[in-house]
């Protein structure tokens, strides 16, 4: 098997695991995992738990609607015994509220 070279631009990332600490304690977030063909690499792909009341939580929460954006995903991936998080997309941020 061929290594995996993941190549990320350090100037675009933020802290991912904090990230994705904060995505997985938010009950009103849902992280749904999506396993992939490449052994040790998985993707997060995050959303609003409550898809009808997705525009009442980006109007009543600041801390979601600066972190969440359209498209959000969160990559987990080992080398050796380690993870690391990377911020794989992160999307748009939801315009819903402009005129």
């Amino acid at each position: 098997m061929e290594s995996l070279k993941i190549y990320f631009n350090p100037k675009d990332q933020i802290n991912a695991k904090e990230e994705f600490d904060f995505f997985n304690s938010n009950k009103l977030l849902k992280i749904h995992t999506i396993l992939t063909p490449i052994e040790g690499l998985e993707l997060y792909d995050i959303r609003i738990k409550d898809r009808f009341k997705e525009d009442y939580t980006f109007l009543n929460n600041d801390e979601i609607f600066t972190r969440i954006r359209r498209g959000n995903c969160i990559v987990k991936y080992r080398i050796g015994q380690n993870e690391e998080f990377k911020v794989g997309r992160k999307g748009l941020v939801k315009f819903f509220d402009y005129l």
